[in-house]
């Protein structure tokens, strides 16, 4: 049997104490699916399976969303944050690793060991598998045979997709309520910048222990579907929560997805959630995007710092992805 945790979501009106089925580190997979990207606006997804259900009057208040026939995934209303979800065959109820917000007793180190990445070919270009390379990659799940050259694979997969240079970026939620369009800069040859935050308010509103980032992006360059230039207002398809005095964050209210997030410390301008993006060359939307591979942001705040130290020391890897 595991440590108790404290599971909580961003605006801290649900919390629960839960205890892990497994010691930690726990071990598994880190998914890159186009599901998980879409669900939770970060680009990588795990969870840590708990020893038993959480309580019926703490899954009650949350939001369920099934994405599946397999996976029944559950969010706060208020804040948007996933906590926790249900693998329907293996009759497994897992946490989120971003919302476990404590470990009782302290930790012992890193909170997950990733053993393999799986669903890398959903990513098209490896997505941030580049960022843990000494583990196991494999196209979908783990029961195939694990590539033995991700470059040379990559780029099969991006000739098969047929990328082309387009002008717009789109990006859509799982379940498709929350329709965006980024434009490109002005400037024709420049492009955007991504970047991944670890800090506490980022991890559990995207329910993972590092969230990624399109930044810095003009309110004129973000069209909603219904062909609006975006104001500063909170649109109808989204719910907007104040996760600190200065900032907002939007999420979809019926999957849960992040969105947006806006602060009056850089005003005129917006960051969206990456998992959302729908670039035809791949989830790192390199077309588009110029990845800050420099620092991770606010790394003092990482829950896991075994897991950040790894992805900060292969951050470079993007650049030749």
């Amino acid at each position: 049997m595991g440590q108790e945790v404290i599971v909580r979501c961003h605006c801290g009106q649900l919390s629960e104490k839960a205890q892990l089925r497994d010691e930690i580190p726990v071990k598994g997979s880190l998914c890159h699916c186009n599901i998980c990207r879409h669900v939770t606006g970060t680009l990588t997804f795990s969870g840590v399976a708990l020893a038993s259900p959480p309580a019926e009057a703490f899954i009650s208040k949350l939001v369920r969303y099934p994405t599946s026939e397999k996976i029944d995934r559950y969010f706060c209303k208020t804040c948007g944050s996933h906590v926790c979800y249900y693998v329907v065959k293996e009759d497994r109820w897992s946490a989120c690793p971003g919302a476990i917000d404590e470990v009782i007793g302290g930790s012992k180190g890193a909170l997950e060991k990733y053993t393999e990445h799986e669903f890398v070919g959903d990513t098209v270009d490896g997505g941030l598998a580049w960022t843990l390379p000494d583990i196991p990659v494999y196209v979908a799940g783990t029961e195939g045979t694990p590539l033995t050259d991700l470059r040379k694979e990559t780029r099969r997969w991006q000739e098969s997709a047929q990328t082309t240079k387009e002008d717009k970026l789109e990006a859509q939620c799982h379940c498709g309520q929350v329709r965006l369009t980024v434009l490109r800069p002005d400037e024709s040859a420049s492009k955007w910048r991504g970047g991944i935050c670890a800090c506490r308010s980022c991890r559990l509103s995207c329910s993972q222990p590092l969230a990624v980032w399109a930044m810095d992006i003009p309110f004129a360059k973000v069209v909603w579907a219904d062909v609006m230039v975006f104001d500063g207002s909170a649109h109808p398809s989204i719910t907007r929560f104040q996760s600190s005095d200065h900032a907002h964050r939007d999420f979809c209210s019926k999957c849960g997805a992040s969105v947006l997030y806006t602060s009056t410390t850089q005003p005129g301008q917006l960051d969206v959630a990456f998992g959302l993006l729908r670039a035809k060359d791949g989830a790192l939307a390199k077309s588009f995007i110029e990845w800050d591979t420099g620092k991770i942001h606010h790394q003092e705040d990482a829950f896991d710092k075994e897991l950040l130290k790894r992805v900060k020391d292969n951050l470079g890897a993007l650049e030749q992805a």
